[in-house]
This record gives structure tokens, C-alpha cells and sequence, in this order.
């Protein structure tokens, strides 16, 4: 995991607090992964799945979006992820 600290202070999060939050997800990603599961996230919602897409287990109140996960730095060299428009 890698926490943007300029991304950070323009949200108004606390980098701290959100690299707690990320090393928790990073130990579900990894139990996940030793279990030969993926993690798909889509539009509001994300899944948990298997063998040939089969889905697990839905998360429906979680905020995800789906994309390719594209991203780029914006012209103040933040980084900004696909759907944003610097207009």
C-alpha cells in the first residue's frame, strides 16, 4: 500500500488513520488471495469470487466503484483516478 500524503491532506484525511485502515484491508486482501479467491469490485458494490467468476459473497454497502483503475496526476500533480475531468 501506498498513502498519496498531498491526496490525503486536499480529502482531509488523516494519513495516519487511513494507513491503519489500509493495513487491515491488506491482511483480508492477503487471506483472501491464500485462499485462491479474488476481490471484484464494481459499481457500489463488491464481490468475492472464485473458480470462473463464480461470486461467494456480496458486500453491497461498501463504497467501491468500478473502472479499469486507471489513474493519473492531475495538473497540480495529485493523483486522480479515471472519470475525472480537469474542466
Amino acid at each position: 500500500m501506498k498513502i498519496n500524503p498531498k491526496e490525503c491532506a486536499k480529502q482531509g484525511v488523516d494519513k495516519k488513520h487511513l494507513t491503519k485502515i489500509g493495513k487491515r484491508l491488506a491482511k483480508c486482501l492477503e487471506e483472501i488471495d491464500d485462499l485462491g479467491l479474488t476481490v471484484f469490485g464494481g459499481s457500489w458494490s463488491l464481490s468475492i469470487r472464485g473458480d470462473r467468476e463464480l461470486i461467494l459473497a456480496t458486500f453491497n454497502e461498501c463504497g467501491t466503484s468500478g473502472g479499469c483503475g486507471a489513474a493519473a496526476p492531475d495538473n497540480e500533480g495529485l493523483m486522480r483516478g479515471e472519470g475525472w475531468n480537469e474542466g
